[in-house]
This record gives C-alpha cells, sequence and structure tokens, in this order.
C-alpha cells in the first residue's frame, strides 16, 4: 500500500474542476494479473482495475471485490505509452479504457472531454405555462446535444414528459440554457430528472416532496427534495435557484424562491476553480494469486 498526499488544483486549463496528480506507485508490476485499488479517506475503494484479466482480492481494502480489467498489458510496450480513459463525462464510470497510447501524464487524456452540467434554477408555479422553466448550467467544453430533461409526477412515480434539449454550448466558464417547460406542473408533489446523451441521470430533483421513480431511466432512484414551495402567492419573476460558491453541484444550496436570474449568474451564487486535497489515501498493488 502507498499513502497518496497532495493538493490537485484545477491544471486543466479550462475550468473543468479537474487536476491530474501523477505518483509512482512502488512495487507495482508489469505484465498480466495484477491489479490496483484506489482508497479514499474513509477507507472506501473508489476504483479496483487490473490488466490481464479480472480476479477475486482475497485480503486488504478490496477484499472480496473483482477488479474491472482494463485492457492487455504487452512486455513490449514503449515507455512512453500507457492505457488512459477515454470519451466524454465527469466521472470514471462515463469513460471507457483504451490504450497503451501515447502517455498524458499530469494532463487531459489524448480523445477525453470532461463534461458537466447541472439545473441551477427552478420556477414552476404560474398562471401562464410558458413562463416555467428549468435553468440548467453548463461548464465549459461540454455539449448539450442528445441531453434531455425528464417530467415525474410525485404521486404515480411515473414521467409524463421529455423535452430533448438544444444544441447549447459553453467554451468559457459557464453558460446557462434556459428551457421553457410549459408542460410542468404547479400543483402538488413532481419531479424533473436532467439526463445526458449516455442516459446517465445527472439529476434527479423535486418539489414539494421526495419520491421513488418508478420508471424511465430514473427508474428507482429516489428524487431530492429541493425543500420550500411555490405557491399561487409566488410572483412569477421569482424562482428556486442554487446560492453558495464552488464548482461542482453539491457545493450549492438550494435557496427559497427569490428574484429569478434566468439566464444568468444566480444571486448569492459565485463559482470559482477547485482544489482537492488528497491526503491520507492509499492506492493498493495487487497479484492476481
Amino acid at each position: 500500500a502507498q499513502k497518496l498526499s497532495s493538493l490537485l488544483k484545477d491544471n486543466n486549463g479550462d475550468s473543468s474542476g479537474f487536476g491530474f496528480g501523477t505518483y509512482s506507485i512502488n512495487g507495482m508490476k508489469g505484465g498480466g494479473g495484477h491489479g490496483l485499488a484506489l482508497v479514499n479517506t474513509g477507507g472506501k475503494v473508489v476504483q479496483f482495475i487490473s490488466s490481464g484479466g479480472s480476479f477475486r482480492a482475497k485480503d486488504g481494502a478490496a477484499k472480496g471485490m473483482t477488479s474491472i480489467n482494463i485492457g492487455d498489458s504487452k512486455s513490449n510496450t514503449n515507455s512512453g505509452y500507457s492505457f488512459q480513459l477515454v470519451g466524454n463525462g465527469r466521472k470514471a464510470g462515463h469513460f471507457r479504457w483504451s490504450g497503451p497510447i501515447y502517455a498524458t501524464a499530469g494532463a487531459i487524456n489524448t480523445g477525453q472531454m470532461f463534461t458537466y452540467a447541472f439545473i441551477n434554477e427552478i420556477h414552476y408555479q404560474n398562471v401562464k405555462p410558458g413562463q416555467r422553466f428549468v435553468e440548467i448550467a453548463v461548464r465549459s467544453n461540454t455539449v448539450l446535444r442528445g441531453w434531455s430533461i425528464v417530467l415525474y409526477n410525485g404521486s404515480s412515480g411515473l414521467s409524463y414528459h421529455s423535452e430533448v434539449l438544444s444544441t447549447f454550448s459553453n467554451t468559457d466558464g459557464f453558460g446557462f440554457l434556459v428551457v421553457q417547460m410549459k408542460q410542468i406542473k404547479k400543483d402538488g408533489s413532481y419531479g424533473v430528472a436532467l439526463v445526458d446523451s449516455s442516459s446517465n441521470v445527472i439529476q434527479f430533483l423535486s418539489y414539494n416532496g421526495r419520491f421513488k421513480a418508478k420508471n424511465g431511466l430514473a427508474n428507482g432512484m429516489v428524487s431530492y427534495n429541493i425543500g420550500g414551495f411555490e405557491s399561487a402567492a409566488t410572483n412569477s419573476g421569482y424562482s428556486f435557484q442554487l446560492i453558495g460558491t464552488g464548482l461542482f453541484v453539491g457545493d450549492f444550496n438550494w435557496s427559497t424562491p427569490i428574484k429569478t436570474t434566468a439566464g444568468a449568474v444566480n444571486r448569492g451564487q459565485s463559482f470559482k476553480k477547485s482544489a482537492i486535497t488528497v491526503r491520507n489515501s492509499h492506492s493498493y498493488s495487487y497479484d492476481e494469486k
């Protein structure tokens, strides 16, 4: 096991919030039948990968887990090449392993793009349906082609409308896409799911109570209740908004209805580059036997 200790900053150059720490792992073996586990500060295995085939760990933090095979390692592979995650997404499961290809240690991989978007503002209580909307905050290098918003009925748990988003893209910091949602219901418990182009549910929010989805891509998921409610007395120029400071949706909190900022940064919201501390985390090297 090797302890990691470093401060990873957003060194991607595009405000994506991702940094890259390169570590020399003592005792790591080449060839097939070997694995590597990444363990967080709480002792939870974040990843357990292997080359040359999958196997089941018999001890350590990954005991009982089966590794994910990232590919076959060749003894004659050039030292300047490596296995890398490629594709578009925001977390490991959105990418696929490729290689060996030319190494990019300390930088974004070849063929990799970090994408990130989240629901940033909602207004559902309005006599005129055309004034109801959902706003999406879109980080740089994220293209919403193929993304969608799915509306759910909290009473039945079933979806009742799906809206495919426009090909909105953003190349500098954060941009904001306002989607007019005249179909969104205003009385009772309802939900809104944000789905990416690979059918991953990015968010599943609800208002006036939480519930469990019973169909669609959010099937089996329990919604996150944004709290509070909009009543008939709520001014049409007010909305629920994420407020606080950060880059990721978890950095912010939902406000009670405040004056709307559709298409712009919310009131009391500030986007900043992130710094992630990797302290007392470990990597474990495994042999198949």
